[in-house]
């Protein structure tokens, strides 16, 4: 009938396990930026600079495994209103980021990535609201990605 068969799931990453897991999460951020605004020229002129760090240890008998990703981005990018309620957006992305799985050490890496983004903007005079439609693109990547993301978006202001 099948029942000498039966075994019990003892792994700690899965539902119902009869071990407890031994995982412990570490994760940190340091983000600063500086911008400038011209209101006789209409722009607006940002940058961006992000460095990230999370750690995930799994010292569990079967496993006993750390994984690590750093990350540095930094960010440029210029708004530009034409008139008095459409806005401009433009910027431009470029990300490192260094991996250090021990559970797979074949993605263990520096990976490049280089973005570009855009959108359009209406902002109304004297509205609590706002209507955003933004695009990002992947332009180069390490890890071959070519992702391309598009959103339209209603922002209320308070």
């Amino acid at each position: 009938n099948g029942s000498e068969d039966f075994t019990v799931i003892t792994n700690p990453n899965a539902l119902g396990s009869r071990e407890e897991a031994e995982v412990a999460s570490e994760n940190s951020a340091i983000i600063g930026g500086v911008s400038w605004y011209s209101p006789a020229q209409r722009l607006l002129l940002a940058a961006e600079f992000k460095t990230a760090s999370s750690k995930v240890q799994d010292d569990s008998p079967d496993r006993g495994v750390e994984n690590t990703l750093d990350q540095t981005a930094l960010r440029a990018g210029a708004e530009y209103f034409f008139g008095e309620t459409v806005v401009g957006r433009g910027g431009l992305i470029y990300q490192i980021d260094d991996y250090a799985f021990e559970d797979t050490p074949d993605l263990d890496d520096t990976y490049a990535t280089v973005r570009v983004a855009g959108g359009l903007g209406l902002i109304p005079t004297g509205a609590i609201w706002q209507f955003d439609l933004a695009l990002d693109a992947v332009l180069s990547s390490d890890l071959d990605n070519k992702q391309i993301n598009f959103g339209a978006y209603v922002k209320y202001l308070f």
